[in-house]
């Protein structure tokens, strides 16, 4: 029997000029990933217009570093829609997606079997004891709705330092996926939680 075990370290952590990982802001592992993704800020008053990562256009302005300009006012109230040559920045309005092509990462070329999840926190227990997780399918800019994977906790053990909690699935999940995806955590995770395990039994 052979296991597959997913967690932190599987979520790209890396920022550029201070601009964090989008995978770690939103607690997701990419799997079968060309590209790290990183949040920039956009500003009310930014010269070129927003580019939206989940639209195929806008995406590959991102990923080409295209931008297309704003028209140019010098009224206060067009600020948004035109760019006031004028005025500061402003503030941030929205954060745009920006993809980096990078060598391809956590690759997973096997069916597999979700056994168990493990989380190991400082303090809190839980919320509650049924949690989930999501895979999103499909291109990497693609809004696709994502399949709600449903676990509930099945024992608990806290000693001194720690408490781990492990989360057996309501039935059997099997990823059988060799393109990109993503796995959502965020459920399982709070500001206490320092670790968590996605243990999984290659088929």
């Amino acid at each position: 029997m052979v296991h597959l075990i997913l967690d932190f370290k599987d979520i790209p952590k890396e920022s550029i000029n201070n601009n964090v990982s989008y995978y770690y802001k939103k607690s997701i592992i990419p799997i079968n990933s060309n590209y790290h993704l990183h949040l920039y800020p956009y500003y009310t008053n930014s010269p070129y217009k927003y580019r939206d990562f989940f639209d195929k256009d806008d995406f590959n302005k991102l990923l080409n570093l295209n931008r297309e300009k704003k028209p140019i006012s010098h009224k206060k109230y067009n600020m948004g829609t035109y760019y006031i040559p004028e005025l500061n920045k402003g503030s941030i309005s929205n954060y745009e997606i920006v993809p980096v092509i990078t060598n391809k990462y956590n690759i997973i070329k096997n069916k597999y079997k979700i056994k168990n999840i493990v989380t190991i926190s400082r303090d809190s227990i839980t919320n509650s004891i049924y949690n989930f997780f999501k895979i999103k399918y499909g291109n990497i800019y693609e809004k696709n709705n994502p399949i709600f994977y449903n676990f509930i906790a099945s024992s608990i053990e806290k000693n001194k330092y720690y408490n781990i909690i492990k989360w057996k699935p309501l039935q059997e999940y099997i990823i059988d996926n060799y393109d990109y995806y993503e796995i959502d955590i965020s459920d399982f995770i709070n500001n206490d939680t320092i670790n968590l395990m996605l243990i999984c039994e290659i088929q």
